[in-house]
C-alpha cells in the first residue's frame, strides 16, 4: 500500500491543484481534505500525477510503500510527519498458529528495522538543514 506523509517541517497540506483534481476523480466535491485516507488510491494517483504541484503550503509530499502485512501510523512533530509501522493482530496469530517460529521473528523484527531505516532517513534530513 502506498502511503502519503509530509517530508518537511510546516505540515501536510494539498494545492488547490491537487484538491481540483482529486475533486474530479472522485466525482464528488471533498471540503476538508485532512479526512482522506493517506493510501487513498485516487489521492495517491493526484500526488503521483502532479508531483511537487501537489504540495500545498509549507509542505513537500512524498509517498512510501508500506509492506504487505502491515499498516501504519502517522508519527508528526511540527508537521514533519513519519511512517511508522504496526503489526496486525490477526497476521501475527495466523503466523504463530502456523508456529513457524522464523517467520514470526521476521515478522515482528521487519517493524524495528523499518524504524531505524527511517530514523536514518530523518537523521540526514536534519543534517542537511544544520549545514544549511
Amino acid at each position: 500500500m502506498r502511503v502519503i506523509y509530509n517530508a518537511c517541517f510546516g505540515g501536510y497540506g494539498l494545492s488547490e491543484k491537487a484538491k481540483k483534481l482529486y475533486n474530479e476523480k472522485a466525482g464528488g466535491s471533498v471540503k476538508y481534505y485532512g479526512n482522506i485516507a493517506r493510501h487513498d488510491p485516487i489521492l495517491v494517483s493526484v500526488i503521483e500525477e502532479l508531483g511537487e504541484e501537489a504540495n500545498g503550503m509549507c509542505s513537500e509530499l512524498a509517498l512510501i510503500d508500506i509492506p504487505e502485512g502491515y499498516d501504519y501510523v502517522i508519527d508528526e512533530y511540527d508537521g514533519l510527519e513519519r511512517i511508522e509501522l504496526v503489526l496486525l493482530e490477526d497476521v501475527l496469530r495466523d503466523k504463530i498458529r502456523a508456529g513457524d517460529e522464523e517467520e514470526i521473528v521476521r515478522y515482528v523484527m521487519m517493524v524495528h528495522k523499518w524504524a531505524d531505516v527511517y530514523d536514518d532517513f530523518v537523521v540526514d534530513l536534519e543534517e542537511e538543514t544544520d549545514e544549511i
